[in-house]
């Protein structure tokens, strides 16, 4: 494990609160000037209770955050959040404006988009591929992540960049993949997305390709086009991230289903689990 440098501040953010747990008493015995921002969905947590020797900051999400299932949604979508706003703190006023604009389009996404998704589980693919640019890259990964388990590995799941997906992961795709392409609001960095987008008609085509967008712009080549408003694009790349993870949480839920799994438990052989386990922290 790498050792920050002193004076470094320990931003923890996972849902694996013992290996945090572990990496904070690391931290707290081997810097000498260490401060720990904790955000966290669970007050009671091992985490939130522990006393550091060093400062500390403990940032609750609000209760309903705290996910009970498998696969993290709404505790993922708030600390995500409350990490952008917290590493903008000196614009939070400012960025008021842009929680607001968050929670309006995605309301209004999921209530436009419901059925839609609910019709793309229900075909027969094996395969998805998310792919993102910047800060949407991240999306990408967790997108495939929460697709992955929570239909208990019966979809195979990859994620990329757009311009790395160019050579050999492209191979993959064949009639049973769904391919994901999340739109940067860039306009530089959507040239070449959708320049890739638009060599996809070469070799064998995927069941289905969509994409995401914070907003509509020139016709793309695409089974679905899923934008989040009618109007001008208001969100930078790393607040839309917010957002674009919602399509992936919608086809994890709706998959899960079609395949006779429950979404709050979908591993029967338990295999994964909520709480990860077994994982062991080595004294260097």
């Amino acid at each position: 494990m790498d050792v920050p440098p002193a004076s470094a501040p320990a931003l923890f953010f996972s849902r694996l609160a013992m290996r945090l747990l572990a990496a904070v008493r690391l931290a707290d015995k081997h810097i000498s000037h260490c401060y720990h921002l904790v955000i966290t969905c669970d007050r009671n947590g091992k985490l939130a209770q522990h006393p550091t020797r060093l400062k500390n900051h403990l940032f609750l999400m609000p209760a309903e955050a705290n996910d009970k299932s498998l696969a993290m949604t709404g505790s993922y979508s708030s600390m995500l959040l409350a990490g952008l706003l917290i590493s903008g703190i000196n614009l939070i006023r400012q960025n008021e404006q842009v929680v607001a604009t968050l929670s309006e389009i995605g309301r209004r996404f999921i209530s436009s988009h419901l059925h839609l998704f609910r019709e793309i589980a229900a075909l027969d693919f094996d395969r998805a591929v998310f792919l993102g640019s910047g800060p949407l890259f991240g999306v990408a990964t967790e997108s495939h992540l929460k697709l992955q388990e929570l239909t208990d590995g019966k979809v195979i799941c990859k994620h990329d960049s757009f311009l790395g997906f160019r050579h050999g992961p492209k191979a993959v795709t064949n009639c049973k993949t769904l391919i994901i392409y999340l739109l940067s609001n860039d306009n530089y960095v959507r040239k070449y997305e959708t320049d890739l987008i638009r060599s996809m008609n070469k070799g064998q085509h995927a069941l289905l390709e969509a994409g995401v967008s914070e907003t509509r712009f020139n016709e793309l080549p695409l089974d679905h086009f899923f934008y989040f408003s009618d109007e001008e694009a208001k969100l930078t790349d790393e607040y839309f991230c917010v957002a674009s993870i919602i399509p992936a949480q919608l086809l994890g839920f709706f998959k899960s289903f079609n395949l006779g799994l429950s979404p709050d438990a979908p591993s029967a052989s338990g295999a994964i689990s909520r709480v990860v386990e077994g994982v062991r922290i080595y004294e260097e």
